[in-house]
């Protein structure tokens, strides 16, 4: 065999068949590659969602607690009362009685509840410098505006859920004169959203039950829903249920939502 021959002989490469294997080889060890990618993307963005709907379990749940709980407070309990600082207005707000500061309604057909609930807040017994420091539903303390330490301010708010899974306040700041029973809306009447998006259905229900202490006992007897409290003065506690739609509830093994539930109790109450 001459050197001619013998170059062409090595510089002759792969043959087809060959090339076609590797191929196929290669296009194995991608698939499977890109698998794997895939199934990391899939885990890690499972993974936020559900650390998303964590955190927002426990914002809600955290605002429906600070809400509640303040229900009924008054700045200085020495030299005031309910009874004195939260007029009764059947026309506009769900407290029928003077002192009223808790009321709610009870959902139809699987709809959410509602709850409201009001507290007073403003300058401990008319001195400049000693404001208390109450948050309404939004986090905002009494406007600067309304500091009038002849009158009580009053953070008026409805929890609830909109048709788009969104946790709302609806909310009134208001003062009120004891003197000339007088009441003056310094923040109109105004639902915000709390938790949420316009396009998210991220609350699939809000749930309130009331416990009602019936032989002053300081403990609740039963917890009630808003249509069954036999009298609202008597309650000194909230369970509050809110259930979350599970935004990875089309994987396998996933549950269609998640449930937390917290029994709120009043600080106005023994």
């Amino acid at each position: 065999m001459n050197e001619r021959a013998l170059n062409r002989q090595n510089s002759s490469g792969y043959s087809l068949l060959e090339l076609l294997i590797a191929m196929t080889l290669g296009a194995f060890v991608t698939a499977g590659l890109l698998t794997t990618l895939m199934n990391v993307y899939q885990t890690n963005l499972s993974s936020g969602k559900s650390t998303t709907t964590n955190d927002n379990l426990m914002l809600a749940m955290n605002l429906l607690t600070q809400t509640i709980q303040a229900g009924g407070y008054i700045p200085d309990p020495a030299t005031g009362s309910a009874s004195n600082e939260m007029p009764a207005s059947p026309s506009n707000t769900p407290y029928s009685t003077t002192g009223q500061f808790i009321s709610g309604t009870s959902g139809s057909n699987g709809s959410s509840d509602t709850l409201s609930v009001r507290y007073v807040t403003g300058l401990i017994n008319g001195q400049a410098g000693q404001q208390d420091s109450q948050l309404n539903c939004l986090g905002r303390g009494i406007p600067i505006t309304a500091t009038n330490p002849t009158a009580y301010y009053i953070f008026d708010q409805t929890i609830g859920a909109d048709s788009n899974g969104n946790l709302t306040c609806t909310y009134t700041g208001e003062s009120f004169n004891p003197t000339s029973q007088t009441t003056t809306v310094n923040e109109a009447t105004q639902t915000y959203t709390l938790l949420g998006a316009s396009n998210s259905s991220m609350l699939k229900s809000l749930n309130f039950l009331y416990g009602v202490d019936t032989n002053a006992d300081g403990s609740a007897d039963g917890y009630y829903t808003a249509a069954q409290v036999p009298n609202w003065g008597n309650v000194i506690s909230v369970q509050a249920t809110l259930v979350f739609n599970n935004p990875n509830a089309a994987l396998a093994g996933q549950p269609a939502t998640y449930t937390i539930s917290k029994i709120i109790p009043l600080m106005s109450r023994p």
